[in-house]
This record gives C-alpha cells, structure tokens and sequence, in this order.
C-alpha cells in the first residue's frame, strides 16, 4: 500500500502539505510522477508548477539524492532503501471542477493534481489520511475507513474520487435500484431539497432503467456554488464535481434548468468514458497525451442523451429540451470552424487547443456538432428499424461488449456497432459527418421533418449581424468577438477590436440602435490601443 498524508497550516495561503511514504523498495531507483493531465478534460495541464520543493528521506531521516528528470517526473536514489518518505508542498488556488483549492471555509482536492504516483505501482492500494478540523464531514467517493482517511482499490480510482472537506456542507441522499446516490452542496445556497431530489431520482432512474444497471455501489454529486457566475462540470468513476454559480441566481429558472442540464450529463458519464471507453485511453497513461479520436462519442453523445433523459423522465417539458437543441444548432452554425475540421479532426485535437477558442474558424465543438450527429444518428437508426432500435441499444451494445469485458473501444468498433444496431451500412454517416465536413443543414431538415419537426431558419437581421460580426461586452468594453469569412466586415475588423463609435456617436451599450436601419457605417475603433477609422458595408443574405 502507499499512504499519502495531507496536511496544512495556513488555508489563506492555499499552501497544503503532502508526505508519501512508500514501503517494500527493491530498485535501486525510484520514480515518482504527477499527472501531466487528468481524465474529463483531455489537454495538458502541467500540475507540477504548483510544486516549489519536494525532498526524499529515509524512514531515520536520511536525505536521499533526487533528481528531476523531466517537468513533473522524479528519480530518487533508493538503492539499499527498504521505504522512505517524500514530502512536497502543492498550491491549491484553482477553484473550479478540475482544481484544488484551500481556504479558511474548505479543502477541496483532486488528488490527480497533486498527487504523485510510484512508476511501476499503480495497481496498489492507496490510501490518504486528511489532518482536518474535526468538525469537518468529508464529501467523496471513497470510503472513509476512519474519520478523515479514505482509502482506494488503486492509483487509478484515488484520482478518480475527488473531495470537499468542510464544516458546511449540505447533504442528501436518494436512492435508485438498490444505489445510493449523495447530493452534496457547498456554498451559500439551501435548494428545495424535497423537488431536487424528486427530479435527481427521476432522471437517475430513466438511465437507470436504459443502460440496464449503474456501474457502482453509489454515487456522489459534489456541489460547488460560488458568489460569481461560473458554469463548470467534470465527470468522475462515482461522482462528478459542479461548480455553479453566482449563488444569488441559483433560484432563478434558467439557473435551475442549468444545474439539472449539468448533472444529467454528467450522470451517464458514469458509463459513458468512466466505463465505455476509447481503447487509447485504456488504462489512463497519466504522464503524456492519451491522443484519441472518438470524443464525439464521448461528449457528443452525451450531451445529446442527458438532455433527452431530462425529457423522458418527466423533468423536462418538450418545449425546454427544443430550447436546449436549438442552441446546440446556433453554436454549431455561429461556429465556422464547421468548414475546416471534422469531428475527427476536433477530438484529436482536444489536446492542442480543444477548450481554448483559439484562432478563427479552426476547429468544430465535439459538444455542439457531437449532440447534433447524435441526434442525426438516432433518428437515422430509428428510421432503418422502423423505430425498433435507437442509439440506446448503441450505447447498451458499447457498455455489454466493451465496458463489462474490460477493454476499449477504436473509432472501427464504434462504427461496427451502429452497423450492427442499424441493420444496414453506415458508412456515408461516418464519411459524411464523422470523418468528413459535410454541413449539417439538409439531413437535419429531412430527419426531423419525417419525426414531425420543422428546422427554420431565423436570420438575425439587425443590428451587427447585418454587418456580419458579432460583439461582446467586456469589462465596459465592446469587443469584436466573432466575424463571418469573406463578409464585408471581415475585410476591415480584427477579432478582440475595441469599438468606439459609430458615425461620431459613441458606442454606451447601445450599438444596436446605432446601426439598424443602416448599410453603411463609419467606424472608430481601437486596435492595440491605437484608433483607426474604418468603413462598413452591409452584407446581402450573409447573417448567422
């Protein structure tokens, strides 16, 4: 077993302490290795730079010789050494669904941030001893053997269990075919605990009854709501973190509707990646990019299915899940990246620049453009089986031949496995939306229309959309945020271009009116801080 000790002393200074210690050593050197990444978002997040010392001893206080062999990998000297203590301090100042953070009010750890693992040992027994106020109740998936220690089957399930450990916490508890599903809430707000665990339970049990079986003894919903607006969610092997916020809207319809989104979402990830997983990423290699290429599946899917669960369950009227697939289909078709990469394309590069905007019209949403080929897929499969199967039996299929016999699936099987479902080829889906860039207009227009829907086009047709580039307010600044390729405007602006006035009137939250009714404007605008001048002309049937 290796035993991992965290401690702090002063919270405000977000500073925790960790010791290792590692017994049984029979090498005459030793590695150690922080995650360069963790599972859920696939980028590279270089923890070790919240790491300003780490030192080795023997179990008499020897030091040991230690070097760092690359960014967040180290070798220690143990040659002769039967065990032996590592001791490292890791700041914990990120307070979001990936992060740790520490204050006077809570410990909330991802372990696979700050915790290193012993090269060659993954598969051992772990287990963490928290030194924390008594008062303080542990949110986590991992069983609590005595007070404030946790233990895990291994690495791999340790960093797979996040916690918050406070005096604050809120917490209830439901239960859905024999598992117990825990809704933790830390920060200043009190639900209507009776309606939200009615409307968990409702939509638990709908996957429930879909997939056939939950993949664990119980599962855990940690809650982190905060004073500012945040919207961030993370799924886990039996629990997820969410962060929402600001606290003071969380009664707000739209807020509500948010959270409900969020975790239904992240609910099927318990099968869908936690379990059903793309074969590249089986196991997890946590010191390098796992490159893979089936993110559509992954967060497409998804984010398609959790909303439909919503629905089906009764949580969700019709009309609110029509609202939730329209702006699928608005991201996707603002987003002009539609033209240059295919999913395929996106979810390989989830690992250059997949949660960043990055530059222009690069790159598709595997969530956005995922939901949609989603939904394409379903429909599809439903209209080759006269409605006899769907892309739940895809996903039951993926959970019955891959998740329960223990390995991964390639982009090959996935495509087999609709096949199969299907009845039929599908190859000009996966050439066409998969592997190709073809645009998404006409098959969504003849699927839904045969379902008994109408895809319309509503073209915006004031304000900047006229002059086909769109703004957001920043910090009291009006900032270009998104420009159509070949438009008029996209011969004149730049992204982030400050605007100024237009036609000598300055711009107050009021641009809008300033250019409706117009085809031509006279512009000033800053542009790395110098003023510049400029003429707009109005497009012709060019709107988003």
């Amino acid at each position: 077993m290796v035993s991992y000790t965290i401690s702090y002393q002063y919270p405000h200074q977000h500073f925790i302490n960790i010791n290792i210690t590692i017994r049984q050593i029979d090498q005459a050197y030793t590695y150690l290795q922080l995650p360069a990444w963790r599972p859920g978002r696939y980028e590279l997040a270089n923890y070790a730079k919240n790491i300003p010392w780490l030192k080795a001893t023997t179990a008499e206080g020897k030091v040991l010789p230690i070097d760092k062999v690359t960014k967040d990998r180290w070798q220690i000297e143990t040659k002769g050494v039967d065990s032996l203590e590592v001791t490292y301090q890791y700041y914990a100042a990120q307070l979001d669904a990936g992060g740790c953070w520490l204050d006077a009010q809570q410990l909330y750890l991802n372990f696979v941030n700050c915790l290193c693992y012993v090269e060659g040992r993954l598969d051992e027994p772990c287990e963490v001893a928290l030194q924390l106020p008594d008062r303080y109740e542990i949110a986590c998936g991992l069983e609590e053997v005595k007070k404030h220690t946790l233990q895990a089957t291994d690495y791999h399930h340790l960093v797979d269990s996040p916690l918050i450990a406070s005096a604050d916490l809120k917490h209830q508890t439901y239960e859905v075919a024999e598992t117990v599903f825990h809704i933790w809430i830390q920060g200043d707000w009190e639900p209507d605990w009776v309606a939200m665990c009615q409307e968990f339970s409702s939509f638990t049990k709908n996957q429930i009854d879909m997939m056939g079986a939950f993949p664990e003894k119980d599962y855990h919903f940690l809650f982190q709501i905060l004073p500012y607006k945040f919207y961030h969610g993370v799924e886990h092997r039996n629990s997820t973190v969410i962060v929402l916020g600001p606290d003071v809207a969380m009664e707000q319809e739209e807020m509500y509707q948010n959270l409900l989104s969020v975790s239904s979402h992240e609910l099927f990830h318990a099968w869908n990646v936690c379990k059903i997983r793309p074969e590249e990423m089986y196991p997890y290699n946590y010191a390098q990019e796992n490159y893979f290429t089936t993110g559509f599946v992954v967060e497409g899917i998804t984010s398609y299915i959790g909303d439909i669960f919503l629905v089906r369950s009764g949580v969700w009227k019709y009309q609110q899940y029509i609202e939730a697939l329209n702006e699928y289909i608005k991201r996707h078709f603002d987003n002009f990246g539609r033209f240059n990469h295919s999913l395929v394309d996106s979810s390989f590069d989830l690992w250059l620049d997949g949660y960043t905007k990055g530059i222009p019209n690069r790159k598709v949403s595997i969530y956005a453009k995922g939901a949609l080929v989603a939904l394409i897929l379903d429909l599809q499969i439903r209209q080759a089986t006269a409605n006899g199967k769907s892309l739940d039996d895809v996903m039951r299929k993926l959970w019955k031949d891959y998740a329960q016999q223990n390995k991964g699936y390639s982009i090959e099987a996935y495509q087999q496995v609709v096949e199969e479902v299907a009845g039929q080829s599908m190859q000009a889906y996966f050439d066409q939306f998969i592997f190709g860039k073809e645009p998404l207009e006409n098959i969504l227009s003849k699927l839904l229309e045969a379902f008994g829907f109408t895809l319309m086009t509503n073209f915006i047709n004031k304000g900047t959309e006229v002059f086909s580039f769109q703004v957001v307010n920043k910090e009291g600044k009006t900032l270009v945020s998104n420009i159509i390729p070949a438009s008029n405007a996209s011969k004149v602006l730049s992204l982030n271009d400050e605007l100024a006035a237009v036609d000598g009137r300055q711009i107050e939250n009021n641009l809008t009116a300033l250019i409706t009714n117009k085809n031509r404007i006279k512009m000033h605008l800053l542009r790395i801080r110098l003023l510049e001048e400029l003429i707009i002309e109005a497009d012709v049937n060019m709107y988003f």
